[in-house]
């Protein structure tokens, strides 16, 4: 699987169909036409970290600045590829070549425009982007894209959208987004030494500084109540290499921005990675809390899924799949959501990604994930 790559649709039907496909910033287009047509009839607004827009980001006010629409690569801050609601994609694809202005293509983030239509932005490997306005017509129209706050050949930009319309990217890892992201907090990350940086947190009199091994392709999820989530410690000690290169994450941290809690820095074994570019927060036991949800790998039994949950100081592990078997056999997390025959959560995955993807959807049942169902192919499970 790419950088690029990641996303889900859900037919809203009584007997639901799941087709699973690596195309993310379609779904932002599904779920912007699905939750209320034009945006520009209702305008800006300011929203709690809890609540989300059309496209599943806060819509918030940093520095004065109004914030029409945000859009993720993956969805939403918590990296959760679901989106509720419904629409329906044009009978006639719209397509737009921009094999002469980018690079081979690794990003693409979409998000409502304010006087109506999507806002498309493709990012290429060599971190040039490119952005588009396109109406229900099918019209399209190329606009500037500011890209001065980042490098976004590594790390999944997310897309700002003003209320006069201007576009830019930042990232999680940028002063800017921070803000944008967590109005409530004064957080920023400073970039240091390949592989290091610093995690800074003002709460009135109090600053936090945390020293972060954290290579250069890691990005923060941010959780509902604004804590944030980042693979760290990385090590070359299972060299995958299934995203692109052979750092993959030897430990996380769970960093609260508002409340004064303190920060968690769980450790992997020795024999044990993280893989993947981030871990995903979803609330899949439906207790009011999201959980942590990611992948852990090895080289004798290779990936397995692992489901935890920040209690206090610590994480627990609060359910774990069967692994894959074999090492360098790699499974990932795409979304949780009420998949189920029964509107049951489940959590939706892709299996080998990156040498034939198998769909699967695992329930949490007693302290286990079950697999129960396995879509090989374009095969569609009702």
């Amino acid at each position: 699987m790419t950088k690029a790559s990641g996303g889900l649709y859900r037919a809203a039907t009584s007997r639901r169909e799941r087709l699973l496909k690596l195309t993310l910033a379609a779904v932002s287009v599904i779920a912007v036409t699905a939750c209320g047509g034009s945006a520009a009839e209702e305008g800006p607004k300011t929203l709690g970290p809890a609540e989300t827009s059309e496209t599943g980001g806060p819509i918030v006010d940093p520095g004065g600045t109004e914030v029409h629409a945000v859009g993720f690569t993956y969805s939403q801050p918590s990296g959760n590829r679901y989106l509720p609601g419904k629409g329906e994609l044009p009978a006639t694809p719209i397509r737009i070549d921009v094999s002469g202005v980018i690079d081979s293509p690794v990003w693409l983030n979409a998000a409502v425009h304010p006087d109506g239509g999507v806002v498309w932005v493709v990012t290429g490997n060599d971190g040039n982007s490119v952005g588009y306005r396109v109406g229900s017509d099918g019209d399209s129209v190329e606009l500037p894209v500011d890209s001065s706050s980042g490098d976004f050949s590594l790390v999944p930009p997310v897309l700002i959208v003003g209320t006069n319309g201007q576009i830019r990217l930042t990232t999680t890892r940028a002063v800017d987004g921070l803000t944008t992201l967590l109005p409530d907090a004064q957080v920023e990350f400073s970039e240091g030494e390949l592989g290091t940086g610093e995690l800074r947190i003002d709460r009135g009199d109090s600053t936090t500084s945390i020293s972060l091994q954290n290579a250069p392709d890691a990005t923060f999820m941010i959780s509902d109540d604004s804590t944030l989530y980042s693979y760290a410690d990385s090590t070359d000690r299972y060299p995958h290499g299934a995203i692109g290169d052979p750092i993959e994450w030897g430990g996380m941290w769970a960093v609260p921005t508002v409340d004064g809690a303190e920060a968690t820095h769980p450790l992997l074994e020795e024999t044990d990675v993280f893989e993947g570019l981030y871990p995903m927060l979803a609330d899949i036991d439906q207790d009011g809390e999201q959980e942590i949800i990611g992948t852990v790998s090895n080289p004798t039994t290779g990936a397995m899924l692992v489901v935890m949950k920040r209690v206090g100081t610590i994480v627990e592990v609060v359910a774990v799949s069967e692994p894959t078997g074999t090492g360098f056999r790699w499974t990932h997390q795409v979304a949780v959501a009420p998949f189920g025959p029964d509107d049951a959560m489940e959590l939706a995955t892709i299996k080998t990604p990156h040498i034939g993807g198998v769909a699967e959807f695992y329930r949490l049942a007693e302290g286990k994930l079950e697999l129960v169902a396995s879509l090989p192919g374009n095969t569609r499970r009702t």
